[in-house]
């Protein structure tokens, strides 16, 4: 016999709960809700609440950093200012001068193929330290003419502000100082650690920085 008093089981309000325990600090939906705080969309009904708001805080954060990384970007039809390493006889010997990039996909390809595919390249044959890097984009890098017995031999020298210890720090002067990125596209990283979205690297910590800092 039940008691006056007795509460019915309630199999959802359980779910509910649980639900409620699954959600990362700053997730929860608004106070005394079911109503997520970045979609506006009712959790009540959707046991993969948690995972559906940290999508929609994800991608609440990855909109206005991507848009912020695109408009920051040199535009397609700008001319590539990178100086090539080795005498030439073309009158502007050391500039690449690419302006075919169609979209940003072939832009970042063909800063990536000057940035880490040559850097790559410089390493394995010794032309530059393994763990430095450089920039040999015009503002950086500038090019000397001297004489020889049967023509004048162009050379590239950096400032020392162009060379890099860390890639992280190298990518982000490519982005800050050039508007140029060998990155297409990346995701908004999450530490769980510190529980907050990293940005893109070039405007914020990235995540070796961010996990130093724990």
């Amino acid at each position: 016999m039940k008691s006056e008093h007795s509460v019915a089981y309630d199999p959802f309000l359980v779910i509910k709960v649980e639900i409620l325990d699954a959600w990362l600090p700053g997730e929860e939906p608004h106070l005394g809700t079911s109503i997520c705080r970045f979609s506006g969309v009712d959790l009540s009904l959707d046991y993969h609440s948690p995972e559906a708001t940290h999508s929609a805080h994800a991608a609440a954060v990855r909109h206005p950093a991507e848009e912020a990384f695109e408009k920051h970007l040199l535009p397609l039809d700008v001319p590539c200012t990178y100086h090539s390493q080795g005498p030439t006889k073309k009158q502007n010997p050391k500039l690449c001068g690419w302006t075919r990039s169609k979209t940003r996909q072939e832009q970042a390809g063909h800063v990536f193929g000057h940035t880490l595919t040559h850097h790559k390249l410089h390493h394995a044959v010794g032309r530059i330290p393994h763990g430095v890097w450089h920039c040999y984009y015009d503002g950086c890098a500038f090019i000397t003419t001297s004489p020889s017995i049967n023509t004048k031999h162009s050379k590239v020298h950096l400032s020392t502000t162009s060379i890099f210890s860390l890639e992280q720090t190298y990518l982000r002067h490519l982005y800050q100082e050039h508007s140029l990125s060998p990155i297409g596209a990346e995701s908004v990283l999450w530490c769980g650690i510190c529980e907050q979205f990293l940005e893109w690297i070039q405007f914020g910590p990235g995540k070796d920085e961010n996990f130093n800092i724990h």
